[in-house]
C-alpha cells in the first residue's frame, strides 16, 4: 500500500527532525549588536571609528603619563596629611586608624545582618591583599635610578648624609657636562638634588646653567675643575676617596662597598693644590636607595640606625640626605620602575591598615551572620546600641572636630 497521500495538496511531515538552523552570527550576540548600534550605515561607522581613535589617543596620553611621568610619592608621602589634616601629630595617627577600624567593624556586621556578600567580593578582597604582598617583594629587584649633585666652580654640593647597607657596592661618578646637549633638562633622568629648604639646590643650578648655556654666555667644553669623591663615616672621618679628576673633562667612576651598614656622608671635594675654576659637573650615585621621610619611616630607621649625622665640615653640610623629599624626579620611568618606585611605597603605607580592615571587616561580618541566624531582632539591637557607644569613643580618638588641640 502506498504512503503517498491522494491529495497532493496536503503536508506530510518527515519522521526525521529537521537540521538545527542558527541565526546569522551578524544577526545575534556582540556581532549582532555591533552591526545594528555600531556600524549600522556608513554614517554610523565613520562615526564609530572616530571615537574610538579619540579615546585610545587619550586612554595612551593618560596611562602613558599615569604610568612613566606622574610623581605619585606626593600623594603616598602625604597619606596622613590627606587621611588626617597638616595639624594632627603623626605619633597619634593609631588613633584614626582604630577609629577607622570601629567603623569598618560595625559597617559589616550591618552587612552580616541585613545583606550577604557574594563570593566575587571575598575573591576580590583577597586577590588585593595577594597583590599588596607580592607586587613589593617582586618590584624590590628593579634597579634605582641615579641620583644627581650639581658640581661647579662656585657652587660645590652639601655633604649629603646616605645609609650604606654592608656588603652592597655604590658607584660615584664624577660626570663632567662639555656639551650643549648635556645641559637639557629633557635629557636628564633620575632624581636630582632639590631640599628648598637650602638654597642653589641641584635643580636650581642646572636650570641656571642650561639658560646661560643657551644663550652663550658659558662655554661649557672649556673645563679644568679637578674633583675627587670623599666617603665619610657618622663623625666625620674619611673612609674612602678616590683620584682627584685633574681637570681632565672625562668621567671618573669610584665604587666603594660599606663595611657594615649605617648612616655614611658623601660629598664632592676640590682638588686643594688645583681645583680649577671653569667647568660644570654632575655627582652621579648608582645603586643607592633613596628613603623616605615619612613619620614611620623616620621612626623606624631612628630605631634601627641612630640619628643621622650632624654637620662635620661647616654650618651649610649635611643638611640634606638622600630621602625622597629633597630629591626631585626627572625624565620618564620605566614600567618595572613604575611599579618599584610608585605604586610598591604606596601599596607597603598602606598594606598594613588593609590587611586589619579585611580581618576586623570579615570579623563584623561574620558576627552579624551568625546573629541573624540566631535571634536577629536581639542581634539589631546589639548593633545599634555598638553604634551609639561607638560614638563617643571615636570622637575620643580623633580628638574632636578642633583637631590636635584637643587631643586628650
Amino acid at each position: 500500500m502506498s504512503n503517498i497521500p491522494a491529495d497532493k495538496n496536503m503536508y506530510v511531515a518527515p519522521v526525521a527532525a529537521p537540521p538545527v538552523r542558527r541565526p546569522p552570527a551578524t544577526e545575534v550576540g556582540l556581532l549582532g549588536w555591533l552591526r545594528h548600534n555600531l556600524f549600522g550605515g556608513l554614517s554610523d561607522a565613520a562615526a564609530t571609528v572616530i571615537t574610538l581613535v579619540i579615546l585610545a589617543g587619550f586612554s595612551y596620553e593618560f596611562f602613558s603619563w599615569a604610568v612613566l611621568k606622574a610623581q605619585w610619592e606626593v600623594a603616598f608621602l602625604n597619606l596622613k596629611n590627606i587621611g588626617a589634616g597638616p595639624d594632627f601629630p603623626s605619633s597619634e595617627a593609631w588613633r584614626v586608624n582604630a577609629a577607622a577600624y570601629i567603623i569598618v567593624f560595625l559597617s559589616m556586621m550591618a552587612v552580616g545582618i541585613w545583606g550577604r556578600l557574594s563570593r566575587s567580593v571575598f575573591i576580590i578582597l583577597a586577590v588585593i591583599a595577594v597583590l599588596i604582598i607580592v607586587i613589593p617583594i617582586v618590584s624590590s629587584g628593579v634597579p634605582e635610578p641615579p641620583i644627581l649633585y650639581y658640581v661647579d666652580p662656585a657652587n660645590s654640593i652639601s655633604e649629603v648624609n646616605f645609609i650604606g647597607q654592608e656588603g652592597e657596592e655604590i658607584k660615584f661618578t664624577i660626570d663632567p657636562l662639555t656639551d650643549e646637549s648635556d645641559f637639557e633638562i629633557t635629557n636628564l633622568e633620575g632624581y636630582i638634588g632639590n631640599d628648598n629648604q637650602l638654597p642653589d639646590t641641584s635643580w636650581d643650578s642646572i636650570n641656571a646653567a642650561s639658560t646661560a648655556v643657551s644663550r652663550g654666555n658659558i662655554d661649557p667644553a672649556v673645563y679644568d675643575l679637578s674633583l675627587a669623591v670623599v666617603v665619610l663615616n657618622r663623625d666625620g672621618e674619611v673612609v674612602a676617596q678616590s683620584d682627584y679628576t685633574e681637570g681632565i673633562p672625562e668621567a671618573l667612576e669610584f665604587t666603594w662597598t660599606p663595611p657594615e651598614s649605617g648612616w655614611y656622608i658623601f660629598s664632592a671635594r676640590r682638588d686643594p693644590e688645583n681645583p680649577g675654576e671653569n667647568g660644570i659637573a654632575w655627582l652621579r650615585v648608582d645603586q643607592l636607595e633613596a628613603y623616605f621621610s615619612t613619620y614611620g619611616e623616620t621612626k623606624e630607621r631612628i630605631e634601627k640606625y641612630g640619628e643621622p649625622p650632624e654637620s662635620v665640615a661647616d654650618s651649610r653640610n649635611c643638611l640634606t640626605g638622600v630621602n625622597r623629599t629633597d630629591l626631585r624626579f626627572e625624565g620618564e620611568r620605566s614600567i618595572p620602575q613604575f611599579f618599584s618606585l610608585q605604586l610598591s611605597p604606596y601599596l607597603r603605607f598602606i598594606r598594613q591598615f588593609y590587611l586589619i580592615s579585611v580581618i576586623v571587616g570579615l570579623i563584623g561580618y561574620a558576627a552579624g551572620q551568625i546573629g541573624k541566624q540566631q535571634n536577629e531582632k536581639l542581634t539589631t539591637r546589639i548593633h545599634v546600641g555598638l553604634w551609639v557607644l561607638s560614638l563617643p569613643v571615636i570622637y575620643v580618638l580623633i580628638g574632636g572636630i578642633s583637631g590636635s588641640d584637643s587631643l586628650p
